[in-house]
């Protein structure tokens, strides 16, 4: 296995990027959607309010402006937005895996449980239903 130069490609990647602002070199670059709103990912994904805010890291509160359009998601909270909506097995399943457990041991237990109840016995949609 040979050995990567990190500081050669670092100044090879900043090369790329100048050439390109200079119009000589073209990059490969992708355009990401915006995800469907909150509401909807959350009803795909047959979640209350308050699973939904467990699995996404945030207060109902937060839920609750997103889905009313007081607020919007932006971030991280945008990225696990696309995953839920574009793959909602793997989301689901990372969250119960990892994140969901972590939480347990934080905040409200009693309604954390309740929401990871609701994430172990939601059936997640089909992948075609969300195109």
């Amino acid at each position: 296995m040979t050995e990567r130069d990190i500081a050669q490609e670092i100044l090879e990647g900043i090369r790329e990027i100048k050439a390109h602002k200079a119009g000589e070199k073209v990059l490969r670059t992708h355009t990401l959607r915006e995800p469907a709103p909150p509401q909807v990912i959350r009803a795909n994904l047959q979640l209350s309010q308050a699973a939904f805010a467990a699995l996404m890291g945030v207060s109902v509160r937060t839920v609750q402006d997103w889905e009313q359009g007081r607020r919007k998601p932006s971030g991280p909270a945008l990225a696990l937005l696309r995953i839920a909506e574009q793959r909602p097995d793997a989301f689901t399943q990372i969250a119960k895996e990892d994140y969901v457990q972590e939480r347990a041991h934080t905040g409200n237990r009693a309604r954390f449980e309740q929401a990871l109840v609701k994430v172990a016995e939601a059936e997640p949609p089909p992948y075609d239903a969300l195109d």
